[in-house]
């Protein structure tokens, strides 16, 4: 069964697959590109999940739709641990979100 995006809302808390605290969602950017004529384009290029984490929320990831493998409660689950998280380009922000959104 497909995750729904439209699902996961701000506050949210992020988890990895191993359970570790990633963050709180910041923002969901649905498959809206700001910069493209046409309303609409694909979920996995332009739909995330913004995630702030740290002491003081710095850090942002950028968890793209494909990153996503549950959503229940008060807490969406990522479909992998805490370390691939780390080794993913999830930090770069998309260039299609502007800068000014966080």
């Amino acid at each position: 069964m497909a995750v729904d995006i439209g699902h996961v809302r701000k506050g949210m808390h992020v988890r990895s697959s191993d359970g570790a605290d990633l963050g709180k969602v910041a923002e969901v950017w649905l498959g809206t590109d700001p910069t493209s004529a046409t309303a609409r384009c694909d979920d996995e290029l332009c739909s995330r999940v913004e995630v702030h984490r740290g002491l003081l929320r710095k850090q942002v990831l950028y968890v793209p739709y494909s990153g996503i493998a549950d959503v229940s409660g008060d807490a969406v689950t990522l479909g992998v641990d805490e370390s691939t998280v780390q080794s993913k380009n999830w930090s770069a922000r998309p260039k299609w979100i502007p800068d000014t959104a966080r």
